[in-house]
């Protein structure tokens, strides 16, 4: 197969028998990718070439045989496109192929994004006869040559970008100041001296100018990922899905979710989660008290009121948020309030309910309205979340509300210089 090359360098440990693996979607309610029209016509312009039973068979029969060792999203898309050609069904972009699979929630929108880049990659052009600049003398060029033979040499199957990343670590190990335009010239003098194959070759260049260096998340680091979260927060065996989770980021190409699955790690996104489950047993608890000692002894205990308790709670957040952001598991990171509730969604803190009360209040989400004007319109919308058995003047939902009022009301985090607690 054109995408599948052999690894590099690296003696991987034999493969163990393992459960096949089938991907799904537990968590996402109607898709990021058919949010618009084109999407959604290039869905039926692929039905129209390929019924529904070619497509779900030709997909079924791609990943019928996956484990966590072998996913490769470049591998599953050429194979889906081979066995839709069997089938007797060409298509030029699978694009409108993989829209309809997301439909059907054979996968989330993190694994179709996965997807639609794979096909691109495998579409892309590719030179054979490229004019370059002689790199024999470039220092370890020997050296160099021999990274390129052991490619043909090595029986180890590994995915694309894998051994794409595994090629440049290589390279730039032995010349640490090789620029990219000559790596360009050393891969193809490689494929010209017969170093490496016409089909290894057309691999690691399609990879190089689509830059999948720059591209870490994978199927097998989403599936470790999602696996890490299930085992230690499983949901409940009917979690629901949510269409908040899936819309898409202002000025960027991700979802809420897709953001937060590849910016985050496991532990990241517990720590995001529990501070949202912090706030939920705030605004619980039967009581919340100040107290004051003077030399050891207490001298006086305030009980707060209601309307203190949830500036309290509101307060703490932002500051866990803070704390968060200075923490040197997030290495940097500063999340905000809805990578929060994006993280605490996907561990079940909160319902898919709970969310989509509040992401049907479309005038909080409207940039064109002021801090007051949202928050009058909250306050007139907390009767339509009685259901939800929500005790005035504070609660869960209605915290949430607030919070997303000043996320969207205020450009920069307010989480900096918001140290006290009253």
């Amino acid at each position: 197969m054109l995408i599948s090359l052999f690894a590099l360098l690296f003696t991987a440990a034999p493969l163990v028998a393992q459960t096949t693996f089938e991907f799904g979607n537990d968590r996402e309610g109607t898709s990021v990718y058919l949010s618009s029209k084109s999407r959604r016509k290039a869905l039926s312009k692929a039905l129209k070439k390929a019924g529904p039973e070619q497509i779900e068979s030709s997909y079924a029969e791609a990943t019928k045989d996956l484990t966590e060792s072998t996913l490769c999203a470049y591998d599953i898309v050429a194979d889906l496109r081979s066995n839709l050609e069997q089938r007797g069904v060409k298509f030029k972009k699978l694009s409108g192929v993989i829209y309809y699979l997301r439909s059907k929630s054979r996968f989330d929108d993190s694994v179709a994004k996965l997807y639609l880049h794979a096909a691109k990659v495998n579409r892309t052009k590719v030179d054979f006869s490229k004019d370059s600049d002689d790199v024999s003398k470039l220092p370890q060029y020997q050296e160099l040559m021999k990274v390129f033979r052991k490619l043909e040499t090595t029986k180890t199957k590994r995915c694309l970008d894998e051994v794409y990343r595994g090629v440049l670590s290589e390279v730039f190990k032995l010349s640490d100041k090789l620029k990219p335009a000559q790596f360009e010239d050393l891969l193809f003098e490689a494929f010209d001296a017969n170093h490496i194959s016409k089909e290894t070759y057309t691999g690691l260049e399609r990879a190089r100018i689509n830059e999948l260096e720059k591209k870490p998340f994978n199927l097998k680091s989403y599936q470790k990922k999602i696996k890490s979260l299930r085992a230690d927060f499983p949901l409940s065996s009917t979690p629901g899905l949510s269409d908040f989770v899936t819309v898409k980021i202002k000025d960027s190409k991700l979802s809420r979710r897709q953001r937060l699955l590849e910016t985050y790690d496991g532990f990241q996104i517990a720590f995001m989660a529990d501070s949202i489950k912090k706030l939920r047993k705030r605004l619980d608890a039967d009581m919340a008290t100040l107290q004051f000692f003077t030399g050891g002894v207490l001298d006086e205990t305030k009980v707060l009121e209601p309307q203190e308790r949830f500036r309290a709670a509101i307060k703490l957040l932002r500051m866990d948020m803070r704390t968060l952001g200075l923490n040197s598991f997030f290495k940097g990171k500063a999340p905000n309030f809805i990578d929060l509730m994006t993280a605490a969604y996907e561990l079940g803190v909160i319902t898919g309910r709970e969310l989509d009360e509040i992401a049907g209040l479309e005038e909080l989400w409207n940039p064109k309205k002021t801090f007051l004007q949202k928050y009058t319109v909250w306050v007139r919308a907390l009767s339509s979340v009685a259901s939800l058995a929500i005790p005035a003047p504070f609660g869960f939902i209605p915290s949430l509300g607030l919070m997303i009022i000043e996320a969207t009301t205020k450009p920069t985090n307010n989480t900096a210089n918001d140290l006290g607690l009253f």
